[in-house]
């Protein structure tokens, strides 16, 4: 499913701002098929302990690899996250949602994170502070997020970050 601000503009109906790659969540075991889907036209490299390396489609220890061709964004493929008809926040997978909670679909059929999980990854890793367009991303959504969706960013942040200049504005 589309993450991050693209997730948010599926969600909002709208495109807000610039983007310069689009994020995708997907199951870890996409990965073979990815590989023979999108190689060799695309350069794939995985993340590998902060460092990036050629992806040759095998497993590794890590979540991401970016995908790059001449003319297209960046696609940041994250994998996993996504179990047992679960969505897992990846920093704590204690904090989880149901699938069903954690996927929606845009009118066009488009999968994408629920705001409320696309807003937990924007606050940013704790003791760090959101950036500046994760901040604007916030603003421009929180008056669309229903009581549900804002509870649980609240409770979310609170585990993750004790305090988050966030909470207050979500009430």
């Amino acid at each position: 499913m589309v993450a991050s601000g693209w997730a948010l503009e599926l969600h909002l109906g709208q495109r807000t701002r610039l983007h310069h790659d689009l994020d995708v969540v997907l199951p870890t075991a996409a990965q073979p098929h990815l590989h023979a889907l999108l190689s060799p036209d695309w350069r794939l490299d995985a993340c590998v302990n902060g460092t990036y390396h050629a992806w040759d489609g095998q497993a590794f220890d890590g979540f991401q690899v970016h995908a790059r061709r001449q003319g297209w964004p960046m696609l940041d493929l994250m994998f996993g996250g996504v179990t047992n008809q679960r969505w897992e926040y990846r920093r704590d997978p204690a904090l989880t949602l149901p699938l069903e909670r954690a996927r929606r679909h845009s009118p066009q059929g488009w999968p994408y994170l629920t705001p409320e999980a696309v807003l937990l990854f924007k606050a940013g890793r704790p003791g760090s502070v959101p950036r500046g367009k994760d901040v604007a991303d916030f603003q421009r959504v929180r008056p669309d997020l229903d009581t549900e969706a804002r509870t649980w960013l609240k409770a979310s942040l609170r585990r993750v970050h004790g305090d988050h200049p966030w909470l207050e504005a979500l009430g």
